[in-house]
């Protein structure tokens, strides 16, 4: 049987950690999305929506987003918004029990999966959206519908939410501590546990890694499988994020599958 390579660029999300975004890394996501978007697809009865990527804002618009929100948004995230996109969004999802249509995937590897990949069938939706952005900054100022969430902490206004989660929890920026230093955090909308939990470094190196495994979730027990505390971020690296790509028919190694 064949395999769907991933191809280099997916590969080296996960190198290194990141704090700038590259044309070569910008190259590397839209690879990775659309390798996860062919594994999807690839499946029987496969849920599909392929990359769309819009323009990026001008200047103008910036400043304009810049005073709904109250304050300057994180450097490298301002920086991508005006080089490289607005707004990304792509969806898939299928079943564990999907086989392959073209044969792709070793049928040892579909038959006894990992008890935890299950919870990895599903991800992206949209991944930054500055409509999302003003209208969390938005119902912070006036503490009614997503800040929800925010009243958890009192410093609601220096996180700043971009990733709307479809449970109603939150994926944001850490401005804490100023516009330079923005790790990206977790806000549960009902579990004091998962709420402000860090999962990234900040916004390209989690992108870098959570791109790496498809964008699963964005739900937090979508992340479990390739998070880890010591750390607190996601890390596409890992033996679980091989045994996944091994899973979506992406990796070659005989061992992945079965990493702890």
């Amino acid at each position: 049987m064949t395999q769907l390579h991933a191809p280099k660029e997916v590969k080296r999300l996960t190198k290194r950690s990141r704090e700038k975004m590259t044309k070569k890394l910008w190259i590397a996501l839209q690879a990775s999305w659309d390798w996860t978007c062919d594994a999807a697809a690839d499946r029987e009865k496969a849920y599909v929506v392929r990359p769309e990527i819009h323009n990026p804002i001008d200047a103008t618009q910036l400043e304009d987003l810049r005073q709904i929100v109250g304050h300057a948004l994180p450097t490298e995230f301002e920086r991508v918004l005006c080089k490289f996109a607005s707004k990304v969004s792509f969806s898939w999802s299928f079943d564990i029990r999907a086989r392959s249509k073209s044969g792709r995937t070793q049928e040892t590897i579909v038959s006894s999966p990992p008890e935890w990949i299950d919870d990895c069938l599903m991800g992206g939706g949209d991944l930054w959206d500055i409509a999302y952005i003003e209208r969390a900054a938005k119902d912070a100022k006036e503490s009614e519908g997503i800040a929800e969430w925010l009243q958890f902490s009192e410093n609601r206004f220096a996180l700043l939410p971009f990733i709307e989660v479809p449970n109603g929890d939150a994926i944001a920026f850490d401005m804490r501590g100023g516009e330079h230093y923005c790790p990206i955090v977790y806000l549960s909308h009902d579990d004091y546990d998962l709420y402000d939990v860090k999962i990234g470094e900040n916004f390209v190196d989690f992108l870098a890694n959570w791109s790496s495994v498809g964008c699963v979730g964005p739900d937090f027990y979508c992340f479990k499988p390739f998070y880890k505390k010591w750390c607190s971020k996601l890390i596409g690296s890992s033996r679980k994020a091989k045994s996944w790509r091994k899973f979506m028919g992406m990796e070659t190694d005989a061992n992945a599958a079965n990493s702890p």
